[in-house]
């Protein structure tokens, strides 16, 4: 009886069946390896762009009447409270590898400013911060590449006057130009407020119970972190189903194509190998053609 050939000897004989199998996988490794890196990237400039609401815990105003009676002291008077900074701030649009996407630029007391730098461990790269008074704004260097802007341009009124480097994504102005009459943008009034390490989720519940609903939303990073994980979760399914869809698609085409080119030319495959012409030398020749095709092709237009 004889025995069934082993795995190597089945793809030495039939050469026009594996080599379809074997450029669909590798195309289905290429884009799973493109695609993953990008959902992931996708996650991280969603994070960076948050800004400043990365950590602490934000209050913003619902009703502007009634959010001009609360002070940082009120908020100070809260267990657990560190530092309470007044904020201004006003969206923009960033145009990314991934897409539009929005970015809060933040107003801030020169305090605040600083206090923003430390922890987000930005540093100024070139020019200077805002100062109080004036209608400026520093920025983030992928916010000033990805606007098309530099120093000495204005965004939104507000004359740039500083690039930040540093980890994180970050633009700032004084909060008393959210108010000058140059300014051409809407803004929002809220606070940053900072709690002591461990108090957090206490202090966001008391700050809710006090300031919450009709004066202002409560916001903290575990809050954003969840929308964000919310909205990006069904990215990973998302890839697997498009890579299947593709490679199923391409291997469709793959397996016709080779199948009319091997019927036909059958004839001149038959010929050449009773002119003497090995197995292996036949594949040779029909890669060294697809190779030459694939090279030319697109110089060639086509």
């Amino acid at each position: 009886m004889t025995e069934p050939a082993s795995a190597l000897t089945f793809v030495r004989r039939n050469p026009a069946r594996v080599l379809p199998v074997a450029c669909v996988l590798a195309l289905a490794t290429f884009l799973l390896a493109g695609l993953l890196p990008l959902v992931r990237s996708l996650k991280a400039n969603i994070y960076r762009n948050v800004g400043v609401f990365d950590e602490g815990v934000f209050v913003t105003e619902t009703n502007r009447l009634a959010f001009d009676r609360l002070r940082e002291e009120d908020f100070l008077a809260v267990p657990g409270v560190v530092a309470c900074h007044r904020l201004a701030y006003f969206p923009i649009d960033m145009e990314l590898f991934i897409g539009t996407m929005e970015f809060a630029v933040t107003g801030l007391s020169p305090e605040g400013i600083r206090f923003a730098m430390e922890r987000k461990g930005m540093t100024v790269g070139q020019g200077r911060l805002p100062r109080p008074g004036r209608s400026e704004v520093a920025l983030s260097g992928d916010i000033l590449v990805s606007r098309g802007l530099r120093i000495g341009d204005t965004l939104e009124g507000l004359s740039i006057v500083g690039r930040l480097d540093g980890p994180s994504r970050l633009g700032v102005f004084p909060l008393d130009a959210a108010d000058a009459p140059e300014a051409s943008f809407d803004y929002k009034r809220g606070f940053w407020i900072a709690t002591a390490q461990g108090w957090e989720v206490r202090a966001a519940i008391e700050i809710e119970r006090r300031f919450g609903g009709p004066l202002g939303d409560v916001t903290t990073p575990a809050g954003i972190r969840g929308e964000i994980e919310t909205a990006t979760k069904n990215l990973g399914v998302l890839t697997a189903v498009i890579v299947t869809g593709a490679v199923r698609v391409i291997a469709l085409l793959v397996g016709l194509i080779q199948r009319i080119y091997f019927l036909q030319r059958t004839r001149e495959f038959g010929i050449l190998w009773a002119c003497g012409m090995t197995r292996r030398r036949l594949l040779l020749r029909t890669l060294a053609e697809r190779a030459i095709l694939t090279i030319v092709s697109p110089e060639a237009g086509f």
